[in-house]
């Protein structure tokens, strides 16, 4: 019989390798309460990895040659609060996976030209903070985050105060793909969004599944 001991170290490495398969047949009858549990936390790690894909940056996929697109330069100053104000995933989105209220993220500069970014965002009614650190690549403006796992890259726009976050992340084998559009202020602005649209149908994400959330500048957890 399967103890409370070897399920909890199966389950935890399962969440650590992204395998889940192999902890069920470890797991009993008897504990089968346990393995509700850790199928339970593997869904919320998912569910967190996707929203935090949605929040960061990065480009994964080639960019046209001509055109409003361009690699942010490295003399460019990101730091500061800026602002999700269009998601966009190749992958079908629940509702409740998506950023529904987007919240400012705070971009600091570190040693090496390497970043570091902030992200608050409400799950299931909680807030949660996520400090996350982006690692400069031999490649201009690409970074990587998550041990690797995930590409980052910075693209520019024409459009002042404004630019394109596209990533790249691999998760249980899959590749979840997300562009979004991030600006300095929450404002709306037309001419940034019909850039976004045009990014959006190049690299092959489906255009009509953008969605705008809605800005808030503090979590308020909805639960209490």
């Amino acid at each position: 019989m399967c103890g409370r001991g070897v399920v909890s170290a199966s389950c935890t490495l399962a969440l650590a390798t992204g395998d889940i398969k192999g902890v069920r047949r470890e797991a009993d009858t008897a504990s089968s309460r346990l393995w509700e549990t850790c199928s339970a936390a593997s869904t919320a790690l998912e569910m967190k990895s996707l929203l935090l894909t949605l929040m960061l940056l990065g480009l994964g996929a080639a960019l046209p040659a001509e055109g409003p697109l361009s690699f942010l330069s490295e003399e460019l100053d990101i730091t500061g609060p800026w602002f999700l104000k269009g998601v966009v995933a190749n992958k079908n989105l629940l509702e409740e996976n998506k950023p529904r209220k987007a919240f400012p993220m705070m971009m600091k500069a570190l040693e090496r030209g390497n970043w570091e970014a902030d992200i608050t965002y409400l799950q299931k009614g909680r807030c949660y903070e996520e400090r996350v650190l982006l690692q400069k690549t031999e490649e201009p403006g690409k970074y990587s985050a998550y041990g690797g796992k995930m590409s980052v890259n910075v693209v520019g726009l024409s459009v002042q105060d404004h630019f394109l976050f596209y990533t790249e992340h691999l998760f249980h084998g899959k590749m979840i793909r997300a562009g979004s559009l991030m600006g300095r202020t929450p404002e709306e602005n037309r001419e940034a969004l019909e850039e976004f649209e045009k990014f959006t149908q190049h690299n092959g994400l489906p255009r009509e599944d953008i969605f705008i959330p809605e800005q808030r500048e503090n979590c308020v957890p909805e639960n209490d």
